[in-house]
C-alpha cells in the first residue's frame, strides 16, 4: 500500500501517562489509529480537487480491491499506515511513466460528439473503441490520415448539403503516458498528523486513565 512514513515523538506522551504504565500501549494504540482516520478523512476531501473522480473507487474500494485504506496500530505494533491500495496512485504522487506493452492505449477525448461529454463523464461500453469500430459499418477506423505521426481511432462522416465529408478523433492511442506527480498525500499526512496528534494523545491519555482497572 502506498503511504507515507510520518513519526511522532511520545516521551511527553509516556510522562502525562504517569502511573498508568499498563496502558500506554492502549492509549499510544488508540491517538495513532484516531491520528490515521482523521488523514484519511483529509485526503478524501482532497481528491475532487486533485482528480477528476467519476466515480467512488479511489474513495471507497474494497480491501482487497482499492481504495483510501487504514492499516490500524495495536497494542503491539505501534503504528498505522494510512494510504492507497492502487498501484496506480503511486504514479499519481511520485511521477514517471505509465508503459502499456503488447498493444497501444486509448486515450478517450472530450467534448461534443466524442467518447466523454465532459471531463467528468464515463466513458460507456458502447463507446469504447472496439465497440465503435465493431458496429460503425466502416465508418469508425484506426490510423493516421493526416500523417501526424500518431496514430488514433477516427470516426468518418458522409457529406452533406452543407459540408463536405469529415473526419473526428475520437480516441489518442499511446504506448506510455507521461504522469506528473499531484496527489500530495505525504504533504496532507503531514500536515494532519501535526494538527491533530496532540488533541488526539489528550484524549487517548484521557480515555486510558478513566478505564484504566
Amino acid at each position: 500500500m502506498l503511504s507515507p512514513h510520518v513519526k511522532v515523538d511520545d516521551k511527553a506522551f509516556r510522562r502525562q501517562m504517569g502511573h498508568c504504565v499498563k496502558q500506554i500501549p492502549y492509549a499510544t494504540s488508540k491517538a495513532v489509529n484516531d491520528t490515521a482516520w482523521d488523514s484519511r478523512k483529509a485526503l478524501a476531501r482532497g481528491l475532487s480537487s486533485v482528480f477528476t473522480t467519476r466515480t467512488k473507487w479511489l474513495d471507497k474500494g474494497s480491501a482487497e480491491e482499492g481504495g483510501l485504506r487504514v492499516e490500524k496500530a495495536t497494542k503491539k505494533t505501534l503504528w498505522a499506515e494510512v494510504g492507497s491500495r492502487d498501484p496506480f496512485m503511486r504514479t499519481q504522487a511520485v511521477g514517471g511513466e505509465r508503459l502499456h506493452k503488447g498493444q497501444m492505449q486509448a486515450v478517450p477525448l472530450v467534448g461534443k460528439g466524442r467518447p466523454r461529454a465532459t471531463s467528468r463523464s464515463l466513458t460507456r461500453p458502447s463507446r469504447w473503441p472496439g465497440a465503435l469500430l465493431r458496429k460503425s459499418g466502416g465508418k469508425t477506423f484506426i490510423g493516421d490520415p493526416f500523417k501526424s505521426g500518431k496514430q488514433g481511432v477516427w470516426a468518418r462522416f458522409a457529406p452533406t448539403r452543407k459540408r463536405k465529408g469529415w473526419l473526428r478523433l475520437l480516441y489518442n492511442l499511446e504506448n506510455k503516458i507521461e504522469i506528473k506527480a499531484r496527489w500530495p498525500i505525504k504533504q496532507t499526512v503531514t500536515a494532519v498528523v501535526a494538527a491533530r496528534w496532540p488533541v488526539n494523545a489528550i484524549a487517548a491519555i484521557k480515555h486510558a486513565i478513566d478505564t484504566a482497572r
